[in-house]
């Protein structure tokens, strides 16, 4: 987990990032240890948009979901994060 500490970001504070290992956990039903392929049927029937044609990085809005994926095209990790539209082309 992520916290931002930039006071102009809408998350000042608060979670502005998370990613997860665990089995037990999901978004939009999709978990760690799904195929690749029944993931993006699902995150793409979200409403998410693959970011700069990558296969593993999507966009809604303010939100990304990243996948990382073993060899064998099985989950191995989901982060889901918030990006402030209004600070994208700031520089840290």
């Amino acid at each position: 987990m992520e916290f931002s500490d930039d006071r102009d970001n809408d998350l000042y504070q608060k979670v502005g990032s998370l990613e997860f290992t665990n089995t037990n956990y999901s978004i939009f039903l999709i978990k760690v240890g799904d195929e690749k392929n029944i993931a993006m049927k699902k995150i793409l029937s979200n409403g998410f948009k693959p970011m700069d044609n990558a296969q593993d990085r999507f966009v809604k809005g303010e939100f990304y979901i990243t996948f990382t994926f073993t060899d064998q095209r099985i989950i191995e990790s989901i982060q889901i994060a918030f990006a402030d539209k209004d600070l994208r082309s700031r520089s840290y």
